[in-house]
């Protein structure tokens, strides 16, 4: 059977499996880069970034999302199309440095995160301006282009004074070292970066908006089908289904994906080999919404 419904490679990795249904399962579980315009327009934002010479005062984003609004796909995908490599000189060169914020973060917690992500011994009770000096230069050395700060709007956890220390190194930080910022967080973020003028004026804004049951939201369940590798075509972008898999979340990248997903493996494991109404009604998926 032709299998039209599915991209060239999720056609030839279907073939491939034969009956191998765990494979094709792992496989829907796994994580998935869908190129929504929203992401794909913050993400090439991000490459520009990496790819424009250090100057004095670097350009740099704070990106604001509600949770589980793709965030995290678009700071990976940036991470994946960025790994560190081994140069023709054997340097190890790592372009883009990504981390979350510590839950309760301070001076230290923060720096140690760096060093951590680069893969570089940590310091528990290392001086701060120590450890400042030790990230700079393992940037410099390193000949990193973009830090990436995850959950930024973690720094509202420290007191007002603290914040204002922390919001300092990070301006220190990327004036010294030549490195883009982007920050992400949920909305929060941007009271805690409008205390500070400079960073206020210096941290473009940039916002992740929610799903509405569009043209554009069809789009991406249409973008969606085509790598799910299910025999049958199931027409996400039919309007009952449609509606009804955004019904089931908040309008948010994350639980659309999740309600996707689970409903592709129901349909592996029953052989209906298809996303369907009874299928997604039938899930045990309770939405952010209902709290």
């Amino acid at each position: 059977m032709e299998k039209d419904h599915l991209s060239e490679a999720t056609r030839a990795f279907l073939n491939s499996c034969g009956q191998n249904d765990t494979l094709r399962i792992e496989t829907i579980k796994s994580d998935s880069w869908i190129g929504y315009d929203a992401a794909k327009g913050i993400q090439e934002k991000l490459q520009e970034l990496i790819e424009m010479p250090r100057i004095q005062r670097m350009w740099s984003y704070l990106i604001m999302a509600t949770s589980e609004n793709g965030k995290t796909s678009i700071r990976l995908r940036t991470e994946k199309m960025n790994e560190r490599y081994v140069n023709e000189k054997s340097e190890i060169i790592i372009p883009v440095i990504s981390f979350q914020m510590p839950p309760n973060p301070n001076e230290r917690s923060f720096l140690n995160s760096i060093l951590k992500s680069m893969l570089l011994p940590i310091y528990p009770t290392g001086k701060p301006d120590v450890l400042l000096e030790e990230v700079i230069r393992s940037i410099s050395d390193f000949r990193s282009k973009l830090l990436i700060i995850d959950e930024v709007h973690h720094m509202g956890r420290m007191p007002f004074s603290k914040q204002r220390l922390m919001l300092d190194l990070i301006k220190y930080l990327s004036n010294e070292a030549r490195i883009a910022i982007a920050a992400f967080g949920i909305e929060e973020a941007i009271n805690i970066f409008s205390s500070d003028p400079q960073l206020k004026n210096r941290f473009k804004k940039i916002y992740l908006p929610g799903w509405s049951p569009d043209d554009q939201y069809r789009r991406l369940l249409a973008s969606f089908e085509l790598i799910l590798p299910l025999r049958k075509p199931s027409i996400l972008i039919d309007e009952e289904l449609a509606l009804l898999i955004y019904d089931r979340t908040n309008g948010t990248i994350g639980e659309i994906i999740s309600v996707i997903k689970k409903s592709a493996i129901e349909a592996v494991k029953t052989g209906a080999e298809q996303i369907t109404k009874d299928i997604v009604r039938g899930l045990d998926f309770e939405s952010s919404k209902a709290a």
